[in-house]
């Protein structure tokens, strides 16, 4: 038969009380007796005279302690100038306020001085947008290229030259000449004395234009040759006109 033994009271308090020495003995008090391996902290680490700071907090610590907090700037906002990243380590007061930009026009009203540049509209533009002289220029010489105006009598050989300075005016030239390559017509054309000669522009190329040629008037009856109708000749006429 099996023999069974057993633990009096006594024992039983022994026996708890080895265990708990046992298990005592067993657990660290500190971090020292950890075993360090990298997923502990060593106990150099830890500055246990300061709530257990470790040292690289307390240098932080003491670093920003030792700092002081910079006080308003007593320099005046900047205004407009060369870009520059700044040395002040003060801060700006929340009610500053910038300078009046005096460098640049307003947006009402503006007031522009020096020359003030703007793109050129397209040719014919007719809106609110800002006319540059180059605009009227060209606006002006396409309006005169389609504009005469009388500029007196020359020999051929003195008419002025196709440009934008004598754009629009009218020649009439008193003696008889044949075009040459400033024509419009092209070379070779023949006109009489008296033809008008205006200058245009086409195509962004000046040009002398003949304005007038030959028209034939002899098959035409000259006003000498015409007489009055009477009453009874206009009367027989209309008989005439309605006898069967």
């Amino acid at each position: 038969m099996a023999e069974y033994k057993r633990i009096e009271e006594n024992g039983l308090l022994y026996f708890t009380q080895r265990l708990k020495a046992k298990l005592i003995s067993l657990i660290p008090t500190k971090t020292s007796d950890l075993d360090n391996d990298s997923n502990y902290v060593s106990d150099a680490d830890y500055v246990h005279t300061d709530n257990n700071l470790t040292n690289e907090l307390k240098e932080a610590w003491n670093t920003a302690a030792a700092r002081t907090i910079p006080g308003a700037t007593s320099t005046s906002p900047a205004m407009d100038g060369t870009a520059a990243v700044g040395s002040e380590t003060t801060w700006a007061k929340g009610d500053h306020v910038h300078p009046t930009d005096t460098s640049r026009a307003p947006v009402n009203n503006a007031a522009l001085t020096g020359t003030p540049t703007a793109p050129t509209a397209a040719a014919g533009t007719n809106t609110t947008q800002i006319a540059t002289t180059a605009f009227v220029e060209n606006e002006i010489t396409s309006k005169l290229s389609a504009t005469y105006k009388p500029s007196g009598s020359v020999t051929f050989a003195n008419l002025p030259a196709a440009s934008s300075s004598t754009l629009g005016n009218v020649y009439n030239v008193t003696d008889a000449f044949t075009t040459d390559s400033t024509f419009k017509e092209g070379t070779g054309k023949k006109y009489p004395a008296g033809t008008n000669v205006a200058v245009i522009l086409e195509g962004g190329t000046y040009y002398h234009d003949a304005l007038a040629g030959f028209v034939d008037l002899s098959g035409y009856v000259a006003s000498t040759e015409m007489s009055t109708l009477s009453n009874n000749e206009i009367g027989t006429i209309v008989d005439t006109a309605f006898e069967d």
